[in-house]
């Protein structure tokens, strides 16, 4: 799937995305575009009964509080080593929300992180420095399923 051109992705539903582009006046617009699922393609699996929805607002909660952390001790080891780090373990941060930490790629300009909570299969991400993924809001964590 290819995002329009200048479209910033917030969150990804099972059907939609909702984002903000920039109009022709450097306004921020709110944007939701529909997925069109091509024909033969399966919808996502729902959850397993009696587990949280990934829209939980606790869920959520204790994910960013812990993103939070991890921010935190990402600039405390660029502090320390002027680099930032591709591993987890390197930080020693701790995480209430029982989420596992996986941390993609780590170096002196930048960082991208993810959040996985098996339970919910909850994903929160993070990209802070440039060049940040594309759709992703530097410094700004997002979460979605």
């Amino acid at each position: 799937m290819a995002l329009p051109a200048g479209f910033a992705l917030l969150q990804a539903g099972r059907d939609f995305v909702l984002g903000v582009e920039l109009d022709s006046s450097d306004q921020e617009i709110v944007r939701a575009y529909r997925l069109a699922r091509p024909a033969g393609l399966a919808a996502p699996a729902p959850l397993p009964s009696g587990t949280v929805p990934a829209g939980d607002p606790d869920v959520r909660t204790r994910m960013f509080a812990d993103m939070s952390g991890i921010l935190m001790s990402q600039e405390m080891f660029y502090s320390n080593h002027a680099t930032y780090t591709a591993s987890a373990d390197s930080l020693g941060a701790r995480l209430d929300s029982g989420a596992e930490l996986v941390l993609l790629s780590g170096d002196k300009r930048h960082w991208v992180g993810l959040l996985y909570d098996r339970a919910t299969r909850t994903t929160c991400g993070v990209s802070v420095g440039f060049p940040a993924p594309v759709g992703w809001l530097d410094g700004t964590p997002f979460c979605g399923r």
